[in-house]
């Protein structure tokens, strides 16, 4: 898949992902104003909004865009624990605005708060991770260097006694 599949399908999900958003907040504005009582379906309307942003988010749009297909397991492990924190998250959400006139909503948004505070701390270590790969790759690309050359020089040398010049050919 080249990259501009993968940005047509990642800015496709995007908007799905904020219009989703955008009518859950709408429907939660809508009852605040007309002072509609909070049944199970303003329930039901909020989970199932904030869980389908999820599943787009974390699961649809990787699988579409094959983002698992570039990773090792170690990132691979990465993304697993960063969505599961995310889902606790949302999770978190959803009881703040479901137990927003109760009180108790507040231990959702804190849940929310201390899921996306571990979540920054295993992204910045895998970015962490991927700047000592690349130093490692640099690394080992810098020892080969001389190698080559020394091939090279013996492959020359080589082709010099035996009367041949790779030049000319």
């Amino acid at each position: 898949m080249d990259e501009k599949q993968k940005q047509r399908i990642t800015r496709m999900i995007n908007a799905a992902g904020i219009l989703i958003l955008l009518l859950v907040v709408a429907y939660m504005l809508y009852c605040g104003i007309v002072r509609k009582e909070l049944g199970v379906g303003y329930g039901i309307a909020i989970s199932a909004g904030i869980i389908l942003f999820w599943i787009l988010e974390d699961v649809v749009k990787p699988i579409l865009t094959k983002a698992f297909d570039d990773m090792d397991e170690r990132q691979r492990s990465n993304y697993i624990k960063c969505s599961a924190l995310s889902l606790a998250g949302y999770a978190g959400l959803i009881w703040f605005a479901l137990s927003i006139n109760t009180g108790n909503g507040i231990y959702g948004a804190v849940v929310y708060v201390i899921t996306r505070v571990m979540k920054r701390r295993i992204q910045e270590e895998e970015a962490e991770n991927e700047e000592e790969d690349v130093e490692v790759l640099d690394e080992a690309e810098a020892e080969q260097v001389p190698a080559i050359e020394q091939a090279v020089e013996t492959e020359q040398e080589e082709n010099e006694t035996a009367g041949t010049d790779d030049e000319s050919i």
